[in-house]
């Protein structure tokens, strides 16, 4: 009704009378008493513009770390991003990402890595989901991450217990690369966007069946050229 309109859009009567005069006019609603319906033609606009406006949200959460995510080596079309759940950084920190990147590894019955960065509660994160829970762990990470885990004994320890799972195989890459990116349960995707100095910027998520694939290939490719890390390993690490 006329005056709901009026309530929730907070503009003056007079202006309100007028759009919804124009709106008549081009047949995109249509009025039975003081009630208002769109036509077909007002719902095929209002669908447009919504699907306008999602891409507009989607640009601006993208604008502040899209240099930072891998887009120019994906074979996608523009069509994967409009739909991906997209977190970045406040500015207080980078708690809120944090936050997503556990909940995604916590929820996952099967979870795969690549990762040059470790937050501080990572190993704790994983020994929780494999050790105290069922999920089978795979990470690929490069040989600064693996070394920065056994300059701590707490680490080395936390990394040993989930390694003696049998759930968890853990890949260390003697090099670097600049993605930070996993696949749960083979559905859904997550892409981390990471500065230089590995804070994380933000996190795009996605059901997009060409990026779960584009991020799976990626990580065999560096698995395969990486090297195992074994229970011996970080019992010698630990002596």
């Amino acid at each position: 009704m006329r005056y709901e309109l009026h309530s929730e859009l907070e503009i003056p009567s007079s202006t309100l009378g007028r759009i919804l005069g124009e709106f008549h006019d081009r047949a995109w609603i249509r009025r039975d008493d003081d009630v208002y319906e769109l036509t077909f033609l007002g719902e095929l606009l209002a669908d447009e513009l919504s699907a306008l406006l999602d891409t507009v949200e989607t640009v601006h959460q993208l604008k502040n770390i899209v240099d930072t995510l891998p887009i120019s080596e994906m074979d996608c079309d523009l069509e994967c991003w409009k739909e991906a759940t997209i977190t970045t950084a406040s500015t207080d920190g980078v708690t809120e990402v944090i936050h997503r990147i556990v909940a995604m590894i916590q929820a996952a019955d099967t979870v795969r890595l690549i990762t040059r960065i470790e937050y501080d509660t990572a190993l704790e994160d994983h020994r929780r989901a494999v050790v105290d829970g069922t999920q089978e762990l795979e990470v690929v990470f490069t040989s600064s991450v693996l070394d920065e885990i056994f300059t701590d004994p707490d680490q080395s320890q936390l990394l040993l217990e989930i390694l003696e799972s049998g759930r968890a195989e853990f890949y260390s890459y003697d090099g670097t690369f600049p993605y930070v990116m996993g696949l749960f349960d083979d559905e859904y995707a997550g892409i981390g966007a990471v500065e230089a100095h590995g804070i994380p910027l933000g996190l795009v998520q996605t059901t997009d069946e060409a990026v779960c694939a584009w991020v799976a290939d990626t990580i065999d490719h560096y698995r395969t050229q990486a090297t195992r890390v074994s229970v011996s390993l970080v019992e010698s690490n630990l002596s």
